[in-house]
C-alpha cells in the first residue's frame, strides 16, 4: 500500500499547457481540492476513486502528463476501455509519452485501437518533435523494417520465376496463353522505399487477370493494354500466404 501511495503522489505534477481556453483560477482551485480527495481515497485503499479523482484533476488542469498516468493506472487495473479513453485524451493534450505509446498502439492495433499506420507514424513523429527521446528514429526504424519485409517479398516472388513490371513491385504470373489473350495472376508488393506508391506498411496483394495483352522482354513483364480482372487463383493465394509467412508480413 505504501509503494502504491508513493507512486500515485508522484503522478500529481501541474503541467499547464497552452490551449485556446486554458484552465481558469477556479479550475486550479477545484483541482487542488480534488487532490485532497485523492489523498483521502488513497488512505482508505479506494483505488477506483483514486483513479477517477486523478482523472478529474487532469481534466481541470488540462494536464496531459497526468492524463496519461491515469491511462496507465487503468491499464494496470485491466480496464482497457478507460485506459484507451485517457490515453487518447492525453494525446489531445500533446503529451509526448502518450503520443509515443498510442502511436505504437496504432501501428500494432493494440489497446483496442484499429491498425492505422499513417496515424501511428504521425504520432511517433509528433512525439519526437516534442522531445520524446525513444521516439527519435522510431518512425524511421519502422519504415526501414517494412522496407526490408517488402524487399524480402519481392525477392521471394522473383524466386518463384515471376518477372517484375515497371516501375517495380508488381509481378505478373501468366498461367495460360501468351502475348495476347493471356490469363494469370498479378502480385503487388507495397512498402518498399522508392518502389511504386510509397506505403507505410509492407503488404502483398494478389488478383487475377484474363484476356490480357502481355509483353515479356525477358527482364520485365507488363500489360500492354487493358485486361479483364478476375479472382486470384487458389494457387496464387497460397503463394502470397507463403511469402507473407517467409517475410514476416502481417496480413
Amino acid at each position: 500500500m505504501r509503494s502504491f501511495r508513493i507512486a500515485l503522489l508522484a503522478l500529481l505534477p501541474v503541467c499547464a499547457l497552452a490551449f485556446a481556453a486554458p484552465p481558469s483560477e477556479a479550475d486550479y482551485a477545484l483541482a487542488d481540492a480534488k487532490r485532497t480527495e485523492v489523498e483521502a481515497a488513497m488512505a482508505r485503499g479506494d483505488r477506483a476513486s483514486t483513479m477517477r479523482l486523478l482523472g478529474e484533476v487532469a481534466r481541470l488542469e488540462q494536464d496531459g502528463e497526468l492524463a496519461y498516468s491515469v491511462s496507465r493506472l487503468y491499464e494496470l487495473s485491466g480496464l482497457d476501455t478507460e485506459a484507451r479513453t485517457w490515453a487518447l485524451y492525453a494525446v489531445e493534450l500533446r503529451d509526448p509519452n502518450a503520443m509515443f505509446q498510442v502511436g505504437r498502439d496504432y501501428l500494432d492495433g493494440d489497446l483496442g485501437l484499429p491498425r492505422d499506420i499513417a496515424r501511428g507514424l504521425q504520432l511517433l513523429e509528433a512525439a519526437a518533435q516534442a522531445g520524446h527521446v525513444p521516439a527519435f528514429g522510431a518512425a524511421k526504424r519502422y519504415r526501414e523494417e517494412q522496407d526490408g519485409k517488402a524487399r524480402c517479398a519481392m525477392a521471394a516472388l522473383r524466386g518463384q520465376g515471376m518477372q517484375e513490371s515497371m516501375p517495380g513491385g508488381r509481378f505478373l504470373r501468366v498461367t495460360a496463353g501468351e502475348w495476347s489473350g493471356a490469363s494469370g495472376d498479378v502480385f503487388v508488393v507495397a512498402g518498399a522505399a522508392g518502389i511504386m506508391e510509397v506505403a507505410a506498411r509492407a503488404d502483398i496483394t494478389v488478383d487475377g487477370f484474363a484476356e490480357a495483352d502481355v509483353v515479356d522482354t525477358g527482364a520485365i513483364r507488363y500489360f500492354s493494354g487493358s485486361y479483364t480482372p478476375r479472382a486470384a487463383s487458389a494457387e496464387a493465394r497460397q503463394i502470397a500466404a507463403n511469402v507473407r509467412a517467409q517475410c514476416d508480413i502481417v496480413d
